[in-house]
């Protein structure tokens, strides 16, 4: 009988582990996919950046965050610029979802102390609770905001865009010009 019993313990175990090794596969191929796919820089430069940069709004562009999800893979995934002609890689577009900023690490002050201070506090008095969830949330979230490593994704789209000379070109807006783009934004949300 104890060797059944063994031998269930040892199945068991080794599912288990496979079990285990499947949901890290898993959950590496959704948010970090190593494959990256590759774009020739002529078409990034010519339909892909201006887009990204606001620049096209002709009725042929209307899918293009569509279209770049279907070349890179997925939304978390980065693009590969290739030269045209020597096919060598000139360098990595950042994916378009940063899953970065979904990480919560563990540490001080994790939402999950947060709750249960919170509950805690609130056991003795509601609204003490209520203010004490209220402002530790806030700090959080400024916190958050302020603390997230993003890969340097900001770096390396400031990279790209001065690669082109949009940076070299640019002039503040001129606030009539805004006013309009503010009405605009306006009727798309009454939309």
């Amino acid at each position: 009988m104890t060797n059944i019993n063994e031998i269930t313990e040892s199945i068991k175990s080794a599912i288990m582990a496979d079990n285990e090794r499947m949901g890290n596969v898993v959950f590496d191929a959704l948010l970090n996919n190593v494959t990256k796919n590759v774009l020739p820089e002529s078409i990034f430069s010519k339909y892909f950046l201006p887009c990204f940069l606001g620049l096209r709004n002709d009725q042929n562009s209307v899918n293009w965050m569509a279209e770049w999800v279907s070349v890179a893979g997925t939304a978390m995934s980065e693009v590969t610029i290739i030269d045209d002609n020597t096919k060598q890689p000139l360098f990595d577009v950042p994916p378009i979802f940063n899953t970065t900023a979904l990480y919560l690490h563990k540490s001080e002050g994790d939402l999950g102390d947060i709750f249960t201070r919170h509950r805690n506090i609130s056991n003795n008095n509601p609204m003490a609770g209520l203010n004490f969830l209220i402002s530790a949330l806030n700090s959080k979230t400024i916190d958050l905001s302020t603390n997230i490593d993003h890969g340097g994704i900001l770096d390396r789209w400031v990279a790209i865009i001065k690669r082109y000379g949009y940076l070299d070109n640019y002039k503040s807006v001129d606030p009539k010009d805004m006013s309009t783009a503010k009405q605009n934004l306006d009727d798309f949300l009454d939309f």
